[in-house]
């Protein structure tokens, strides 16, 4: 994903190059001289790193993502208000001098979806919201590579100690309410008999978190993060999802029509990618796991 207003770069420090293969050793020209003289829009911390000897070894075949979290147990992203750490002063951007977010500008950018009610964000300075999506739409990602026929009880339950795990690390207050919205996501995912096609791994030019660069009026550079896309019946389906639930005194339908309404521009950008790429017919839609629901849009 790209940073939005600050990058924070965690890798493990050593007397040695980073190896030649990996990504560390494509920015070290660079990061070196930061580490060595910090510049006015760079800030460096080091930690003292936790001990791993108590780390159990994943004994297990599946392809559930488990993490081991070098950083101390107290360590909570600057700005969070529960860690030592101090945040970047204000003055500090990651933008580029004329990239600042303008007011037309997404300032949640792409690749992340938030639990909310009627759509809406729901109030959250630390941004509880947007990593909550962030860690379901990698989820999706997962199910649409392995199937849904490999995603057993067991499995599930796993996932959902790593949700805690990668939520606690990222200073959640209320992870066991993130999590229970997670886990009825998911399993409206899995038990959906009329959609759960979508996430078949075997559908031609299946892809997902598929990020597409463009240039946008104004001639600067965009990328368009695509949340699930393949081909079937010979059309190129563009699938967004959306975690958001219609509100306490709002109808399905009304809830729905809103949804279209404010999403079908960037469908709309979607669609036209693809379409300076291939001449496939194109079918645009929202899914709402919560619901569980599937909306086709049609795009004029």
């Amino acid at each position: 994903t790209r940073a939005i207003e600050r990058l924070h770069l965690l890798f493990r420090e050593s007397d040695r190059e980073p190896a030649s293969n990996s990504l560390l050793a494509s920015l070290w020209p660079t990061l070196k001289l930061e580490l060595d003289s910090p510049g006015l829009n760079c800030k460096v911390t080091r930690h003292t790193g936790q001990s791993t000897d108590n780390v159990q070894p994943v004994t297990n075949n599946t392809a559930i993502d488990i993490y081991q979290l070098r950083l101390p147990a107290t360590w909570r992203q600057p700005g969070s208000g529960k860690g030592s750490v101090d945040p970047l002063p204000e003055s500090i951007s990651t933008s580029p001098p004329g990239m600042q977010k303008g007011p037309h500008e997404d300032p949640q950018g792409s690749g992340g979806d938030q639990i909310a009610s009627g759509g809406k964000q729901q109030n959250s300075p630390s941004g509880d919201a947007r990593k909550i999506g962030i860690l379901f739409h990698r989820t999706l990602q997962r199910l649409a590579i392995d199937g849904v026929e490999h995603w057993h009880a067991a499995r599930v339950q796993q996932q959902s100690q790593v949700w805690h795990r990668q939520l606690s690390a990222q200073g959640l207050e209320d992870c066991d309410k993130a999590i229970a919205s997670l886990n009825t996501a998911l399993h409206n995912c899995l038990e959906d008999s009329l959609n759960r096609w979508l996430f078949d791994p075997r559908l031609d030019d299946s892809a997902c978190e598929l990020a597409l660069g463009y240039v946008d009026q104004l001639g600067r550079p965009r990328t368009a993060v695509i949340d699930r896309t393949f081909i079937y019946n010979n059309e190129r389906w563009i699938i967004d999802y959306k975690l958001a639930t219609p509100e306490s005194m709002q109808s399905r339908d009304d809830f729905i029509t809103g949804q279209i309404q404010q999403y079908t521009p960037q469908l709309s950008l979607y669609a036209s990618l693809f379409a300076q790429m291939s001449t496939v017919p194109i079918k645009t839609a929202l899914y709402f796991p919560l619901l569980p629901h599937l909306e086709i849009i049609e795009i004029k």
